[in-house]
C-alpha cells in the first residue's frame, strides 16, 4: 500500500530553539520506529557521529552531512537533510552494527557523547577486523570504472528529476498562497463594497483549495522529495568513495607494485586494497538497491498528484455549483 511505501523508519522533529551562553541552538527529537522513548541531539553531535564512523568504515559510501546554516528559513531544510542521512547510515547493512551509532540512536542518559567516544576508542577499523583466513576477491578496476560511471549518470538524472518535482511543490504552494491572498481580498477589502457574504461560499472554496495545496506540498515532501534526497545521498557517497579508494590505497598499491622489481609487495597493503575494491562492490550492489525504489518513489509521486487533483476537482465542483445557483 502508499502507506507502507512511506513508512518512515525513523523520524526527526526539530525541538524549540535554547538559548545558549552567546548564540541559540536546535535540537533534534529522534525516535526509531517501535521504540518507546525518543532521544534528543544537536547538529555537532551528527558531526561527531558522522567522524567517528567516518574513521573507523572507511571503504563504505558514507554520505555527507547536510550543510550547518544559521539562518532561520535553512531549519527545515536541514531536518530534512539530517533524516535523509540519519536512515541511510540506520538501514545500511554494515555502519547499523555500529555500537557509536545504536548509543546515538537509543541512548537517552545525559553522558551519550562520553559513551559514544569510548564506543569509538573501542571500536577498530572495519579491515583491521577482517580474519586472516577471509580470501578476498581479485582487485578489479574495470569493474569500479563502469559502476561509478553508470551510477554517475544516474545521479545526474535522479538530481534533474529532484530539481523538477520540488519545483513542482513550489509552484503549489505559491499557488496556495495566492489563493490565500484572493480570499482575503473578498473577505476584507470588498466586503465594505459588497456586503460581508456576498463572497462567502467563494471564500469558503478558496480555503479548502488553500488547505489542499499545504497538505500536498507535505505529502509531495515526505512521500517523494526526502526520499529522492536520500537516493541522492547514497549516489553522490557512492561516487565519493570510487574517488576516495582511486587517490587512496590504489594509489599506494599501484605505486608500490612500481618500486618491486618481482611485482609483488607488502601483504597488507594488498590485502586492504582488495578489501576496499570488496567494498566497492557491495556498496555498488546497495546503491543499485536503493535506486531500484525509484519505480516506489515515482509510484508515490503519481498517487499524491491523483488524489490532489482529486480533492481539488471536488472543491472547485462544490464552488461552481454554489455560485451558479445563485445566477439563475
Amino acid at each position: 500500500t502508499m502507506r507502507e511505501l512511506n513508512e518512515r523508519y525513523i523520524s526527526i522533529t526539530v525541538v524549540p530553539e535554547k538559548k545558549g551562553i552567546l548564540l541559540k541552538h536546535s535540537e533534534y527529537e529522534i525516535k526509531l520506529k517501535g521504540s518507546e522513548k525518543p532521544v534528543r541531539r544537536r547538529y555537532k553531535d551528527f558531526v561527531t557521529l558522522h567522524a567517528y564512523l567516518a574513521e573507523k568504515y572507511p571503504y563504505r559510501a558514507l554520505p555527507a552531512l547536510p550543510p550547518k546554516q544559521l539562518i532561520v528559513d535553512s531549519i527545515e531544510q536541514r531536518r530534512r537533510g539530517l533524516l535523509a542521512w540519519l536512515t541511510f547510515v540506520a538501514q545500511h547493512p554494515a555502519l547499523r552494527h555500529s555500537a557509536i551509532l545504536s548509543i546515538f540512536l537509543k541512548d537517552t542518559t545525559t553522558d551519550y557523547r562520553y559513551r559514544m567516544c569510548v564506543a569509538y576508542e573501542k571500536q577498530i577499523d572495519e579491515f583491521a577486523r577482517l580474519r586472516e583466513n577471509v580470501t578476498l576477491p581479485a582487485i578489479d578496476v574495470d569493474t569500479v570504472i563502469e559502476a561509478r560511471a553508470r551510477l554517475r549518470c544516474a545521479h545526474s538524472a535522479v538530481a534533474r528529476l529532484m530539481k523538477l518535482m520540488d519545483h513542482d511543490t513550489v509552484r503549489t504552494e505559491k499557488q496556495a498562497h495566492d489563493r490565500g491572498e484572493i480570499d482575503r481580498i473578498l473577505s476584507n477589502e470588498l466586503c465594505g463594497v459588497f456586503g460581508e457574504r456576498y463572497f462567502e461560499d467563494i471564500s469558503v472554496g478558496l480555503r479548502g483549495a488553500t488547505m489542499e495545496g499545504e497538505r500536498y506540498v507535505q505529502a509531495q515532501h515526505r512521500a517523494v522529495i526526502e526520499r529522492l534526497h536520500l537516493l541522492l545521498d547514497a549516489l553522490y557517497a557512492h561516487s565519493d568513495l570510487c574517488d576516495r579508494v582511486e587517490k587512496g590505497v590504489l594509489t599506494e598499491y599501484q605505486k608500490a607494485l612500481l618500486k618491486t622489481e618481482t611485482g609483488g609487495c607488502d601483504v597488507q597493503l594488498e590485502r586492504r586494497a582488495a578489501y576496499a575494491f570488496c567494498c566497492i562492490r557491495s556498496e555498488t550492489e546497495l546503491i543499485q538497491r536503493e535506486l531500484d525504489s525509484l519505480g516506489s518513489i515515482l509510484l508515490s509521486y503519481a498517487h499524491e498528484e491523483q488524489q490532489h487533483h482529486q480533492k481539488m476537482a471536488k472543491i472547485w465542483h462544490q464552488l461552481i455549483v454554489t455560485e451558479s445557483g445563485k445566477l439563475i
